[in-house]
């Protein structure tokens, strides 16, 4: 991960991950997201504009991104996270309300990082419309969104 940045341009296409994880205190199945950018530059980070990069620890979103993420997934919330001390939008369990971290959920292994092509075959990709670039405060992760954009199946016509 990089470090988090006051201000992260995030240029068209912007991606929604999906996948269904069981929650770790109560079992449900508890739908999880993540947001892929296709380009993003941020100030003193050295992001390559062509290098796809996923978003976590995610402070700030800009409300129509936001909206359209949580009418599908009304569980994404802004919360408290006791492991991080910090607060972001994180998922939750529609069962119990508890977080599962972004911690967790992008360390390798996670669903968010995969570590072997049928882990990001499991991940569902959709295209969040942007009519133009959105500043965001989160942080990036290089190296695996590539992957995930790659073999993650696609909804509704993303390329």
């Amino acid at each position: 991960m990089l470090p988090q940045e006051d201000n992260v341009l995030i240029h068209p296409p912007l991606y929604l991950a999906s996948t269904v994880i069981h929650c770790w205190k109560c079992e449900a199945r508890m739908p999880v997201v993540a947001l892929i950018a296709s380009r993003a530059s941020a100030p003193d980070i050295p992001v390559a504009e062509e290098t796809a990069c996923i978003l976590s620890f995610t402070e700030e979103l800009p409300e129509a991104v936001l909206n359209l993420v949580r009418n599908r997934f009304p569980s994404f919330r802004y919360t408290h996270s006791r492991t991080t001390n910090s607060s972001y939008y994180a998922n939750t369990c529609p069962q119990c309300g508890v977080i599962s971290g972004d911690w967790h959920l992008h360390d390798p292994g996670g669903p968010f990082f995969p570590t072997a092509e049928e882990d990001a075959k499991k991940l569902t990709i959709e295209i969040i419309p942007l009519g133009e670039s959105i500043t965001v405060r989160a942080q990036l992760g290089m190296g695996i969104a590539d992957q995930i954009l790659k073999l993650g199946v696609r909804l509704n016509g993303s390329s």
